[in-house]
């Protein structure tokens, strides 16, 4: 895990989702450049950071997603999580969690954050 990752992972834990966001998107371009498999989890931190920011969440992010083959299935989970959340739609976000359960919940990073986005669908 580089500094870059650690720093953004800090700044998730306390609630600084845009300094957190900026760190992830460092750490991915770090990972990416060196091939590192982190680069697909690290992408996964983006996400998530981007979604608690209430960011534009139609960013490129699929785009390097594409570069990553071996996790297409987790990055077409992550684009209907994605699609969800911005749909303020509870339930399909919630049955997207249970179908992907192992892509995306077994992160216990992921599940840290899990039920603020699911408090901040249910406040719109």
């Amino acid at each position: 895990m580089n500094d870059a990752e650690c720093g953004g992972k800090m700044h998730l834990r306390e609630g600084q989702f845009e300094k957190a966001h900026t760190d992830f998107f460092e750490a991915f371009k770090n990972y990416d450049e060196s091939g590192s498999a982190r680069r697909s989890t690290c992408l996964k931190y983006l996400v998530l950071a981007n979604m608690l920011t209430n960011g534009d969440l139609k960013m490129s992010w699929i785009q390097f997603g594409q570069q990553l083959p071996s996790n297409w299935k987790y990055i077409m989970a992550m684009n209907r999580l994605v699609g969800a959340y911005q749909n303020n739609d509870i339930r399909e976000f919630e049955n997207i969690l249970e179908q992907n359960r192992e892509a995306i919940m077994a992160d216990p990073f992921i599940r840290e954050h899990i039920e603020e986005l699911l408090n901040n669908i249910r406040s719109q």
